[in-house]
């Protein structure tokens, strides 16, 4: 039996929550031999698409949407550049012969449908035949954070078994945007029914979630993550904890983050052995609640001492806005330029709405 990874999962703050300016995390582990935590950072972007393709399930037959969405999966990898994953044996092949082979891995014809186990062993098949260079993995009832970390943070690819039924897998190609006010988020998938990228609601629903799929919700019941190595982490360390005794904690205080995106806060904790082990949870870096919009010097007031401040940071390399660079996006459009201040400054005069920041 392998001994289980030392994880230091992240207590507080809570998932999803806000923070700025300072970060206050705990951590808990029930390991007595973690001896340190390692603490990184990535901001996660609002659209992130594997650029996936289509293929319509009516061309190969009713069951077959599990091995079209493997085979796409595969076939996005492949186009990386990494690795040459479409191949049968040395021979080269399309996405069509793939689906093709990966449904007899998966013994569809022979069940007259699929089953996750046999999904999962036909991807193993399949890796053996060319050499095991993908890591593959599964979740059962994922939230939308797992789904997030392994596409996003992973560099993974994710089919998904949504329903319990034969019929129902999908390819999910990315994410659109960030919460929406109801609380559903907007995910973009290749679905084999229609062979057409298309965009749907997803949210969370008990330890699980649902997604809006072929005319209602439905439960996504397991995830297949498949990756490769060689692409790097852009995760970027901010701090380390080599002491228990006070519990597994650290107080950051983040440079340079942006007003209203998500981050994704990674723990990795390493145990006598040198085994190592993760968690990763999400927060949204926001401001707005701690800092009087436009007063870059966090004085209390935003006047012209701000609007100085502003042209300093820009046009002299000067200190950022208190609270992070982001708040000097005072029109919004996602951009650091010349333009905000043109636009603080029709602010000062009266002429353009408050900053957004």
């Amino acid at each position: 039996m392998e001994p289980s990874p030392p994880i230091a999962e992240i207590t507080s703050p809570s998932k999803g929550a806000n923070f700025c300016p300072q970060f206050d995390i705990l951590m808990s582990s029930n390991d007595n031999n973690l001896t340190n935590v390692k603490l990184s950072y990535q901001k996660s972007e609002p659209n992130f698409p594997i650029n996936a393709k289509t293929l319509l399930m009516s061309d190969f037959g009713d069951h077959f949407s599990s091995a079209i969405s493997a085979s796409l999966a595969i076939q996005a990898l492949d186009d990386r550049g990494i690795y040459y994953l479409m191949r049968k044996n040395s021979a080269v092949v399309d996405a069509t012969q793939m689906t093709n082979l990966l449904a007899t891995y998966f013994s569809i014809i022979a069940n007259n449908g699929v089953y996750d186990e046999n999904v999962f062993e036909g991807l193993q098949l399949f890796n053996a035949s060319i050499q095991n260079v993908l890591d593959i993995g599964y979740i059962r009832s994922p939230n939308y954070l797992n789904l997030r970390t392994e596409i996003e943070l992973n560099h993974k690819v994710a089919i998904a078994g949504i329903g319990g039924t034969s019929n129902n897998w999908i390819l999910i190609d990315g994410f659109s945007g960030t919460k929406n006010l109801d609380g559903t988020y907007n995910i973009t998938i290749s679905n084999p029914i229609t062979a057409l990228i298309e965009t749907v609601q997803l949210r969370n629903q008990g330890l699980g979630v649902e997604i809006f799929y072929n005319g209602g919700w439905q439960p996504i019941e397991i995830i297949f993550h498949i990756g490769t190595d060689g692409w790097n982490s852009t995760q970027t360390p901010f701090g380390e904890d080599l002491n228990r005794a006070d519990g597994w904690s650290f107080n950051w205080t983040p440079p340079n983050l942006w007003h209203g995106y998500d981050y994704f806060i990674q723990s990795e904790g390493t145990d006598l052995t040198e085994l190592k082990g993760y968690d990763v949870t999400m927060y949204s870096y926001d401001c707005t609640q701690f800092y009087l919009a436009g007063d870059f010097n966090n004085d209390g007031y935003a006047d012209i001492t701000d609007l100085n401040y502003l042209i300093s940071y820009f046009i002299n390399q000067g200190a950022p806005p208190i609270g992070g660079d982001g708040r000097a996006d005072t029109n919004c459009d996602g951009y650091l330029n010349i333009t905000d201040i043109v636009y603080y400054a029709n602010f000062i005069f009266g002429q353009a709405p408050t900053p957004c920041y």
